[in-house]
């Protein structure tokens, strides 16, 4: 690899990949790259993108693979390529600066900063040559659009001859980035209310939903296109956009005691996403673009089971319209399965065509939950077809899982394209768009002895709007539930549809591999085991698991200590049976590894290898998650092991004290570079976006510890596991009912709350016909109770040391059906043998039933 020359040839990402023949001479993200930029005392350009968005590409085509603006370049600036879902932190720290220099955001973003990391002016895409716009939200000022090679004259200008001004610029913008993230850490911490400044700074969650890639809807404009009226942007405008006031810092109030703690707030949340309901179009809110709200869903669906009982209705009416609307929205693909990112507008018809791994492993977790709820809690459908729809579309999206994003490791891909390649041009969605005319004809040919009205009449219903405008490729879906008699032409025809949509040119992958996605994926696919009773879909989630250990995990080195809970690629099992303290190999035969001591999370691996970035803390609480729904599921001591040496890596890495408590790092400290482009150390959300909350994802990780492993759980930090999560779920009470799709996950967990001591320990079930052990583990989901699996005949090989804290312990069937042992704290009740039995037993204390 040449030092002077483009350096992306040897990355673990796909989309730096793609930068690796640009006569740019890219750099990763990392200390050297900007220690280069003190040498030759240059701005540093830093270019954030991802693998499949458009304008990324857009912009690549046109200005980093010409060879003169690639020389401007290299002359006068040090250029830094930035994958975005590689370094979330990164592209947080940048997103929340060009924010507030232009008043909104988007990827492609372009940065230019010091060479110590600090940003003194950022935009997004710029075009090769300039460009008059309108005053809409397609620019951040009508008139003008500077070219990319003007902008960077501009800059390079101000760099050398008002160096002054350009460094107080830098500080002053680092100091206010610095201080949106302290005022994340105030509103988890009780310190203040926060909600307006936080609302884009954290963990790449709450700023996804105000920054995008493409065209605003209407504007025909590409994102960010930045400068003001008849010339080059000042790179030195630091006038911000909407600036928020230090937030004033209040007391958190106090909580309520008993089982109703958040009672309040729930009540008070549901009633505002009433308000925001946008009737007949679905969704919260009127505004394209519109995206799944997937962690208010979430709540919906937790608050339908356990809410209070007046709220529960009207939770599940709530849900049930949205995930109906989506679900036949032309955001669903009804051909090869998942979901697309975003709709371009209110009626969810014209989707943006990438695919994430992050929106299909929620949209999953939820899907299938909805199928399942009718039969495990007392709730009626709102449409008998509902739960059929739900099934349909939480199976298609496994399937795609499995078909199309798992990777050689076992692990699930990031995204697909939203553009195919048609002879030698990107098209968006032209693998899933059809012609009236291919659509009734591939009808007509998979169910040949269909009507030629009744194949006329579904081909006009399931006939979309057109990707563009006065075009004939339209998108596919029929925006209702279809009639019985239109279910049944449709699935008889849909295997010629599927076979004909394979045998088009399809959109290129994103093969990285995303820890936090695939813990996501991971825990949707255990729980839609439990929910749908596919075995299959537990063996997926066991893959992508396995692989998620072996591959992302590595041992933390401790003070005067080696490595401990590396993974067994990494070492062997000799000296892995030592570190857990003798007693046989360590090697489950899968070839992972038991964990003894903590063992951190890296971001992501290309093909099994793992990047540089170190794991967030979305990575380490999915990926705990991940390994405590395989536990539950299974039973197996190893994933419970797993999920405690992750633990004890959030402790040991992403921990700060504060004079009001523990708080959560977003991500490990120790990048200098973004240290000072974000003022110091950048704390994780509790708000929710296109991802679940840090926070959140983290508390519930914490209220599962606490009940399937009490000892360990009392001597986390700040009083315990349960005590550190209520915690980190106080503020709902302030931001719940103001905000409740940005604080979804923690609603879903404090709709929980009345079971919060609740443990179901499924045992036994040799002889299980009906299914009951997998059933009570659905019914214990639903019902926000740990539910964990026992052993179904002799207990399995032990790969780790004895659990001092084993809550199935002694729990086991006299008879070989199913024995469900159902717990509050540490007294259960006598063990029953169906989920209409637990249903008797939920709400009495034990020894009372």
């Amino acid at each position: 690899m040449d030092p002077t020359g483009n350096q992306l040839s040897d990355t673990t990402s796909p989309y730096l990949l793609q930068h690796a023949g640009n006569p740019v001479h890219w750099r990763p993200w990392g200390a050297e790259a900007f220690a280069e930029a003190a040498r030759r005392d240059v701005p540093v350009f830093v270019s954030i993108g991802y693998a499949a968005c458009h304008w990324c590409h857009v912009m690549a085509h046109e200005s980093f693979e010409d060879q003169a603006t690639a020389e401007e370049l290299n002359e006068h600036f040090v250029a830094v390529k930035v994958d975005r879902e590689e370094h979330p932190d990164v592209d947080d720290a940048y997103m929340t600066a060009t924010q507030l220099l232009t008043g909104r955001g988007g990827w492609p973003m372009s940065v230019f900063t010091t060479p110590d990391g600090r940003p003194f002016h950022a935009g997004t895409y710029y075009p090769p040559t300039p460009r008059q716009v309108g005053g809409g939200d397609g620019a951040a000022h009508g008139g003008r659009v500077p070219s990319f090679r003007e902008v960077l004259a501009a800059v390079f200008s101000a760099w050398s001859s008002r160096r002054a001004e350009v460094e107080r610029a830098a500080a002053a913008l680092a100091a206010e980035v610095g201080r949106q993230s302290g005022a994340l850490a105030g509103i988890v911490l009780g310190a203040g209310s926060g909600a307006g400044t936080a609302a884009g700074r954290g963990d790449g969650t709450a700023a996804e939903r105000g920054a995008q890639d493409g065209p605003a809807s209407g504007a025909g404009e590409p994102p960010g296109a930045d400068g003001p009226d008849g010339g080059p942007p000042d790179p030195l405008d630091l006038r911000p956009a909407g600036l928020a006031e230090p937030a004033e810092a209040t007391a958190a109030p106090g909580a309520e005691a008993g089982p109703r703690r958040f009672g309040p707030a729930l009540t008070g949340a549901l009633a505002r996403l009433a308000e925001l309901e946008d009737e007949g179009h679905g969704g919260f809110g009127t505004r394209a673009p519109k995206f799944p709200p997937s962690p208010a869903l979430g709540f919906l669906l937790q608050m339908a089971s356990t809410g209070p009982a007046p709220e529960r209705r009207a939770a599940w009416e709530l849900a049930s319209r949205t995930l109906a609307t989506m679900g036949t929205s032309a955001l669903a693909d009804p051909l090869s399965g998942g979901f697309a990112r975003y709709a371009t507008d209110r009626d969810w018809a014209l989707p943006h065509f990438e695919k994430m791994l992050y929106d299909n492993a929620q949209l999953l977790r939820w899907y299938a939950r909805w199928a399942a709820l009718p039969g495990l809690v007392d709730l009626e459908p709102v449409d008998p077809r509902h739960p059929g729809l739900g099934r349909r579309l939480a199976l298609g999206t496994a399937a795609w899982l499995d078909g199309r994003m798992r990777t050689a490791s076992g692990a699930f891909a990031a995204s697909l394209d939203a553009d195919t390649v048609v002879g030698d041009r990107p098209v968006e969605g032209a693998t899933y768009t059809w012609t009236p005319f291919e659509l009734g004809e591939a009808l007509a040919a998979g169910a040949p002895e269909a009507r030629a009205a009744d194949v006329a009449h579904l081909a006009g219903v399931l006939a979309g709007v057109p990707v563009e405008a006065g075009g004939r490729e339209l998108t596919l879906h029929a925006g209702r539930l279809l009639t019985d008699a239109e279910q049944r032409l449709w699935d008889r025809a849909l295997p010629e549809l599927r076979r004909r949509a394979a045998a088009r040119p399809q959109p290129a992958r994103d093969g990285k591999e995303v820890a936090a996605w695939n813990g996501m994926a991971v825990t949707a696919l255990a729980e839609a085991w439990a929910l749908l009773g596919e075995d299959s879909l537990l063996g997926s989630a066991l893959a992508a698991g396995r692989a998620l250990w072996r591959v992302h995990c590595r041992g933390l080195a401790l003070p005067g200590g080696t490595p401990v809970g590396t993974p067994t690629a990494e070492r062997g099992a000799a000296e892995q049976a030592a570190e857990a303290g003798g007693g046989g190999a360590d090697t489950p035969a899968d070839g992972t590894a038991g964990a003894a001591g903590p063992a951190v999370v890296l971001r992501s691996a290309l093909d099994g290898r793992p990047g540089p970035a170190p794991g967030t803390l979305a990575d380490h609480a999915h990926a705990a998650g991940a390994f405590l729904a395989l536990y539950r599921a299974t039973g197996d001591p190893d994933w419970k092991a797993r999920a405690r040496a992750v633990v004890e890596a959030v402790v040991a890495t992403l921990v700060v004290d504060t004079d009001h408590g523990p708080a959560l790092l977003a991500s490990p400290a120790g990048d200098r570079a973004l240290a000072a482009a974000q003022g110091g150390p950048a704390f994780a959300s509790p708000l929710d976006g296109a991802e679940p909350s840090a926070v959140g994802s983290w508390a519930e990780v914490l209220l599962q510890w606490h009940v399937v492993s009490p000892g360990h759980a009392a001597t986390l930090p700040a009083g315990g596991a349960r005590a550190w999560a209520e915690g980190l779920l106080a503020h709902v009470d302030r931001l719940g009912p103001q905000a409740p799709v940005e604080t979804g996950t923690a609603l879903r967990l404090a709709a929980r709350h009345a079971a919060v001591e609740d443990l179901l320990v499924a045992t036994g079930g040799a002889d299980d016909p009906a299914g009951e052990r997998r059933r009570s583990l659905a019914w214990a989901l639903v019902h926000g109770v740990v539910g964990v699996a026992g052993p179904a005949g002799s207990a399995p090989e032990r790969t780790v040391p004895p659990d001092p804290d084993d809550v199935a312990a002694g729990r086991t069937s006299r008879d070989g059906g199913p024995a469900l042992y159902l717990c509050h704290g540490t007294l259960c009740h006598a063990p029953v043998g169906t989920t209409a039995a637990l249903d008797r037993l939920a709400g009495l204390s034990p020894g009372r039933g």
